[in-house]
């Protein structure tokens, strides 16, 4: 067998340290680290222990309905937030997107039930930081 095809049966991804994974996790934007689980079956939960979650407008789907890429926006949020699987130690959320604060609501209830340290939300123009004076 030679070098090379050798080291094209490698799967070398798969084999990266944890600590690697999670750095490059944390560098995609939020919906790109959920498509990693496709690269590998290593991967395919990796997204789920994500400790800063940031959802941004680069969640949003390309449509041209306001209405349905909102829709889908809350929708990947929500899912998200019920497979996730590990502490959270940052959520920010920075849309001109959602209308309704009862999304916001129910993610914050959701982010209630774990030891998130710290909470951004700037929804509208405005940004509201909390931390948990508990856990800092």
């Amino acid at each position: 067998m030679s070098k090379l095809a050798k080291f094209s049966s490698m799967d070398i991804i798969s084999d990266l340290p944890q600590s690697i994974i999670d750095i490059i996790l944390t560098k995609l934007p939020i919906k790109d680290a959920v498509r990693t689980s496709v690269l590998s079956s290593k991967w395919r939960y990796q997204w789920t222990t994500m400790t800063e979650l940031v959802f941004d407008e680069k969640c949003l789907s390309l449509c041209d309905d306001k209405k349905v890429a909102e829709k889908e926006y809350v929708d990947f949020i929500m899912r998200f937030l019920m497979l996730h699987n590990a502490p959270i130690q940052k959520f920010k959320l920075s849309t001109s997107y959602l209308k309704k604060s009862t999304d916001i609501d129910q993610w914050l209830r959701v982010l209630s039930r774990t030891d998130i340290k710290e909470v951004v939300l700037d929804v509208y123009g405005k940004e509201w930081e909390w931390d948990n004076p508990r856990l800092s």
